[in-house]
């Protein structure tokens, strides 16, 4: 009697599981979970805002100065990213063109001149103002002026050379000193030059011409940069760290997030075989998918803290006109299985699109992709709807705020679609830099007129390709931010794996991962959700800095807790003011305020 008794208990507990499976596998368990992807709005923080920044004396904040040609088109590209590295620092500066110079006022923290010194009237006016201890960048040097060269620590300039690579002499960019790379990720066209005695020098080529340099005169400094780079949107880092190396005591604001996408994520799985995947596992795509690749995925995330968007593609149809088919069965369960698990595992969800087919009316590509046209933004908004109806039946509670473009291209039809379809989704991820050629919808970290967040990606895949951790370094160095996205199936695809196994591109990307982890461990782990938020308190926040020879006072409003910032200096910290200083590399510190007024004394 006893043994029928446990065989029935057995039987009961065998059924309940399959239930709860069922259940699970339905999505109807899922239903019950109300996990509406709600994380610390700012709105949620008291608006703070110091109590003394109006009783100080508007002299006493610091400002800088950029002079500029805009005769120069390479001066023009270089003034406009110093403008923006400026906007991204939160420093004040007043920008006026070189024939206008008359005198210059001692009382700029730095002049940055982005002009040809062959145009620059009133050098002697410059002298003048570093002999009594201002701070120059020159950033766009050319000059054959002997006297002038002589000054900038030059002992023989010689002729015009086109060079690659880069090797930095000192950590110009955080945690990188001794880095060098061969390629012509980075490419200049520069004097030859011989330097003098009394020149540091920061940066060279790979070929050891002298790159950037500063060099102390009477009671200032003059900063050299011997290139063009600086005309490239990613190479601001090389400004924010050569600007930090310039002045005593430097500091600056920083969003602080490390952010990871999954494109296409969840979506259809490929039936059937890959030739190499069955090789080194004998699975099917869809079994390597499921028992290697994403355990594979969540273990490095464990490791090196990474929490990630995917963004959902709901068929890979090529259907642009209404009405929208509903994924298959197979999809909807992949959407159960790997969203469970990617919000178990402090992740997102986000929206790739109904299909793989970019928001552009015809002639918009100019790259032969094999896209489909779209006619209006009707047909967008239908489609945005269908993927909407499709995961809500899942997550029915969930608010998707992530829109990544397909391939990264978005037409404001598009954009204006995605508003109107999908109210919850008010975040655009595309991409910061654009490769050349490039149709990309390209952005800057900032809040547009319609109030959609933009959060761009930087860099992208899993192998390391020469050069890609220059665009790493770069931006964390003036952003404090770490951006990067990967495919499922970028192991299936020859170009992109670029012949390598899921194995040797599991290593290369957790090499990659770790290397954030190991020089970078102060960024904070975030969703595209969680970084959009901090990027709005972050943008919104206005900071004045009032600095003397031993300490730092940093007076914000529109504050809402915490802000971040990095501060280079030399000296002894002796003690901190309603802030958390840690050193990050040598005389390189992360500071870390709840407050709208805190101190660093020295």
């Amino acid at each position: 009697m006893k043994n029928k008794t446990v065989i029935y208990i057995i039987i009961i507990l065998i059924g309940i599981m399959g239930i709860a499976y069922g259940g699970m596998h339905s999505g109807y368990v899922l239903k019950l979970i109300k996990n509406v992807n709600e994380y610390n709005k700012i709105e949620n923080y008291g608006l703070l805002n110091s109590q003394h920044i109006n009783d100080i004396e508007k002299e006493l904040f610091e400002k800088h100065l950029i002079i500029y040609d805009k005769n120069s088109i390479g001066g023009e590209l270089v003034k406009d990213n110093v403008i923006k590295t400026y906007e991204y620092m939160k420093k004040d500066y007043d920008l006026i063109e070189v024939k206008d110079v008359k005198t210059i006022n001692q009382s700029y923290e730095t002049i940055v001149v982005t002009s040809d010194m062959e145009t620059f009237s009133s050098f002697e006016d410059l002298e003048r103002y570093v002999a009594d201890g201002g701070h120059a960048f020159i950033v766009y040097h050319t000059t054959t002026d002997g006297f002038i060269n002589t000054i900038f620590g030059i002992e023989e300039a010689g002729k015009t050379v086109e060079s690659n690579g880069i090797l930095l002499k000192d950590n110009l960019l955080i945690k990188n000193d001794g880095y060098k790379l061969n390629n012509n990720a980075i490419t200049n066209s520069m004097r030859d030059v011989t330097l003098s005695k009394g020149t540091t020098v920061y940066a060279e080529t790979a070929d050891s011409i002298p790159l950037l340099w500063d060099i102390d005169y009477k009671k200032g400094k003059f900063m050299i940069f011997n290139g063009t780079c600086l005309e490239g949107k990613e190479n601001r880092g090389i400004l924010a760290g050569a600007l930090g190396l310039l002045v005593e005591d430097y500091i600056y604001p920083i969003l602080n997030a490390k952010i990871c996408y999954i494109d296409d994520f969840p979506s259809p799985i490929p039936s059937g075989f890959n030739e190499n995947i069955y090789r080194d596992y004998g699975l099917t795509i869809e079994e390597f998918y499921k028992r290697v690749w994403w355990p594979d995925i969540l273990k490095g995330a464990k490791l090196y803290d990474v929490k990630y968007t995917g963004v959902i593609i709901e068929t890979y149809n090529d259907d642009v006109t209404p009405p929208f088919d509903s994924g298959s069965y197979d999809t909807k369960d992949n959407l159960i299985m790997y969203g469970r698990e990617l919000l178990k595992n402090n992740g997102e969800l986000g929206f790739h699109g109904y299909n793989h087919q970019s928001f552009a009316p015809e002639g918009f590509i100019k790259e032969d992709l094999g896209y489909n046209s779209w006619e209006s933004t009707e047909d967008m908004k239908e489609a945005l709807k269908e993927i909407n109806r499709f995961s809500k039946e899942v997550f029915p509670y969930y608010n998707f705020k992530v829109y990544v473009p397909p391939s990264n291209i978005l037409h404001p039809m598009g954009r204006a679609a995605i508003k109107e379809a999908v109210p919850s989704m008010n975040i655009l991820a595309s991409l910061y830099l654009a490769g050349e050629g490039s149709d990309a919808y390209v952005q800057e970290f900032e809040i547009a007129k319609d109030q959609i967040i933009e959060l761009p990606r930087i860099t992208y895949d899993y192998i390391n390709e020469e050069g890609e951790d220059w665009f790493i370094y770069t931006t964390i160095n003036l952003l404090g931010v770490f951006s990067h996205f990967i495919h499922p199936d970028d192991i299936l695809d020859p170009k992109r794996n670029m012949g390598y196994s899921w194995e040797e591109m599991k290593e290369q990307y957790n090499e990659m991962l770790k290397d954030i982890k190991d020089k970078y461990g102060w960024l904070r782990s975030m969703t595209a959700s969680q970084a959009a938020e901090e990027l709005k308190k972050y943008l919104q926040c206005d900071v004045k800095f009032v600095k003397n020879e031993d300490e730092i006072y940093g007076f914000m409003t529109n504050f809402r807790k915490d802000m971040y910032f990095i501060l280079r200096t030399e000296k002894e910290i002796k003690k901190t003011i309603s802030c958390t200083v840690i050193e990050i590399d040598k005389d390189v510190y992360l500071v870390h305020t709840k407050e709208p007024e805190f101190a660093v004394k020295f």
